[in-house]
């Protein structure tokens, strides 16, 4: 917004829908400047103006002209977005290989949504629909659960970047722990039981046969006249 006729005054004015309000005339002889809306600043050495706190009602066409000659000198169609705020990531918290929906909540207007997998593009095998807020997992394992999901966020004011691992999912956790028996508690349980179990049951036997053989040697030193002694063997627990 600078003078190019110097015996002339550049008024800034804006037009939102049909309302027009006048917001600034700055004189190009005397570089006096006449304010009508107090957020709006002028700089008039290099010509640029500075509107602060701006909402979205301030999204309007804003015009310089001359006055006097009513030739037009610069018009911009000016937008105000609110920036992007994610506040949170949730998930359906499905089974192990049934599909599961990954869901981004942010507010923002004219947003961009894109997803990476440990640092990489999506894999064919997940899918994005709702405008990329939703990203599908078909038939969920446990690798997809060790993975660091990263959705980014954009806007033209401002940029957004969430993490996300099924792992740190409290409701995927739960599923893991009671149906999977690889799951955080069965995956040290589980092999433990298959190796000492075999074990076991060796010693229980042993320990039988040792029981059947003492008995039947007591029972043969017994004269014949006298019944013979019965003793149980009792398994151990």
């Amino acid at each position: 917004m600078k003078c190019s006729m110097y015996n002339e005054v550049l008024e800034l004015y804006r037009q939102c829908g049909r309302v027009e309000e006048s917001l600034l005339e700055f004189d190009c002889n005397n570089k006096h400047t006449k304010n009508h809306k107090s957020r709006l600043d002028l700089d008039p050495g290099s010509g640029c103006w500075k509107l602060t706190q701006a909402g979205k009602g301030d999204s309007c066409v804003y015009t310089t002209e001359f006055q006097r000659t009513g030739r037009q000198f610069s018009s911009a169609d000016i937008r105000v977005f609110d920036p992007v705020l994610i506040s949170n990531i949730t998930s359906n918290g499905s089974r192990l290989g049934e599909e599961m929906a990954v869901n981004v909540h942010f507010s923002g207007e004219e947003s961009a949504v894109t997803w990476e997998v440990d640092g990489e593009p999506l894999p064919e095998r997940y899918r994005l629909i709702n405008d990329n807020r939703m990203l599908i997992i078909p038939s969920v394992q446990r690798d997809d659960a060790e993975r660091r999901f990263r959705v980014r966020i954009t806007n033209p004011v401002s940029e957004e970047i969430w993490e996300y691992r099924l792992i740190n999912d409290t409701m995927f956790i739960r599923m893991l722990e009671t149906e999977d028996p690889g799951s955080v508690n069965g995956r040290v349980w589980y092999p433990l039981i298959l190796a000492v179990l075999p074990v076991g049951l060796v010693m229980i036997y042993i320990v039988y046969q040792n029981c059947i053989k003492k008995t039947n040697v007591k029972n043969n030193r017994v004269p014949e006249d006298v019944p013979p002694h019965r003793e149980r063997c009792v398994l151990p627990i």
